[in-house]
């Protein structure tokens, strides 16, 4: 259908987009949506002819050393092939002075030009986009999960953005005096300290609670709470797990 994903970061700023296809042709591309916290962009071509597509599969099943194969242009060297294991999932961490977070973390050889490129397991499917690594270190390389991929991508080809959700929780950080205050003997958490008025939070969650997960991943900080937040479209489900009164609920 022509709809091309890749990174924010690798089309920001530009004044025209060109796709260059595996036989050699170059059209024209425009952005159907952009977002810059979760570093996906989703683009348009036309072409005379139905282009093939990589199937775009599950991140859900993704087991740790599990062998995936990373595709791309590393360094302008064209069809390269690289193949790793998934070193860890729901892997939160900054980069460009911004914090991303749920991402797929390999060790499959990723460098300048895999940007955009895909993930894939052992059957060909794509189960992540390959979107950044540590520069200072080896095998640490970052991808955006499948089925963030589809969630956020249906949002940015029905609206052009992301309509982030409206959860109403207010937090701040959670210090180790009112941890252990309230009980909580972990080093992660949020501390919430209001749900607004009229918020789907406000009949479940209450001040004092402390955010312990999103979906099945810690929450690591106030700041990890918001990024996450940040990253769920308008009337999704979100599932926490909160600590409250001694006990998980």
């Amino acid at each position: 259908a022509g709809i091309i994903l890749t990174n924010d970061h690798v089309i920001r700023g530009a004044a025209e987009i060109h796709v260059v296809l595996a036989d050699g042709r170059q059209v024209d591309a425009e952005v159907i949506g952009s977002d810059s916290d979760n570093d996906l962009a989703v683009l348009k071509v036309q072409a005379k002819s139905p282009l093939p597509a990589a199937k775009l599969g599950t991140s859900a099943d993704l087991m740790i050393g599990e062998r995936v194969i990373a595709i791309g242009s590393p360094l302008g060297l064209k069809k390269t092939v690289t193949v790793g294991v998934v070193s860890a999932i729901g892997r939160t961490f900054k980069a460009d002075g911004k914090t991303y977070n749920d991402f797929v973390q390999t060790d499959a050889s990723i460098n300048p030009g895999n940007s955009g490129g895909p993930l894939l397991n052992i059957d060909g499917e794509v189960i992540g986009i390959n979107s950044a690594i540590i520069a200072s270190a080896q095998g640490i390389g970052f991808a955006i999960p499948a089925d963030k991929v589809r969630r956020i991508m249906g949002e940015l080809t029905r609206f052009g953005k992301l309509r982030p959700a409206w959860v109403g929780i207010v937090v701040q950080p959670l210090t180790s005096q009112i941890a252990e205050r309230l009980g909580w003997d972990r080093n992660y958490g949020a501390l919430v300290t209001a749900s607004e008025t009229g918020s789907p939070a406000e009949p479940h969650v209450k001040p004092g609670d402390i955010v312990a997960s999103v979906g099945n991943s810690q929450v690591e900080d106030a700041e990890d709470f918001e990024v996450r937040m940040r990253a769920y479209p308008a009337k999704a489900a979100i599932g926490l797990t909160l600590f409250r009164a001694a006990q998980m609920v």
